[in-house]
């Protein structure tokens, strides 16, 4: 079990495309880092409610939703993408009843608090920012 997550992190860290946007600035980097820490949080997530089925506990769940959030404020179109494979996670955790319980409210709250980096944005444009050309 621990070779093939071992040989696809491996894959992942030296693939030519990953490899090539991580070398000049540009939000990929970040962006791959976020995804990254959600899919971990998420996961272990699955982790602790499959084997505590007695103890819930959503913190991580919760975490990872604000990170996603702020992940949508890096670049919203690829992270937007990896929503259903984060649904589909859930859904095998805890089943269709997740998306109609007051956890998912509370982890879109975490997510949609994530996305206040956005409020960042008017900010730094009314200090009149200079941009070279």
């Amino acid at each position: 079990m621990l070779m093939p997550a071992l040989l696809s992190g491996l894959l992942l860290a030296f693939s030519r495309t990953l490899w090539s946007y991580s070398t000049i600035t540009e939000v990929y980097s970040l962006n791959t880092l976020l995804v990254g820490i959600v899919f971990l949080l998420l996961l272990r997530w699955r982790r602790r409610s499959v084997e505590q089925k007695e103890l819930r506990s959503d913190v991580l769940l919760y975490i990872a939703a604000l990170i996603f959030g702020l992940a949508m404020g890096v670049h919203h179109v690829t992270v937007g993408l990896t929503l259903p494979a984060l649904a589909a996670v859930v859904y095998s955790t805890e089943g269709f009843k997740f998306f109609s319980s007051r956890r998912l409210a509370y982890a879109a709250l975490f997510a949609i608090a994530g996305l206040f980096v956005y409020a960042y944005l008017p900010i730094a444009a009314s200090g009149s920012p200079s941009i070279a050309t």
